[in-house]
């Protein structure tokens, strides 16, 4: 089965549930994103991140590109990444 890799977007609610708020085949992201109000602020070069992230779009407002483990790229809302941070810590 070949699936097409998404990317998706994760907030947080008021409730502190993650909750998955826009997801999208990755071709054509740019154009579904910026349509939800994420500005795109240059590409991915970070020499860690994975093979797969490299010249992956970045957001305001957004943390990421992630790798999700399935193929999917992940965003997380500052929120999110802030909630989901202070778990770990």
């Amino acid at each position: 089965m070949n699936t097409q890799p998404t990317a998706r977007i994760v907030d947080i609610e008021d409730n502190s549930r993650l909750k998955v708020v826009l997801t999208t085949p990755l071709r054509g992201m740019m154009q579904v994103f910026r349509a939800h109000g994420y500005k795109c602020t240059g590409s991915n070069r970070n020499p860690y991140n994975r093979a797969e992230l490299q010249g992956l779009p970045m957001f305001s407002g957004l943390i990421g590109p992630m790798w999700d483990g399935d193929g999917s790229v992940l965003y997380e809302t500052t929120a999110a990444y802030n909630d989901i941070s202070a778990d770990i810590s």
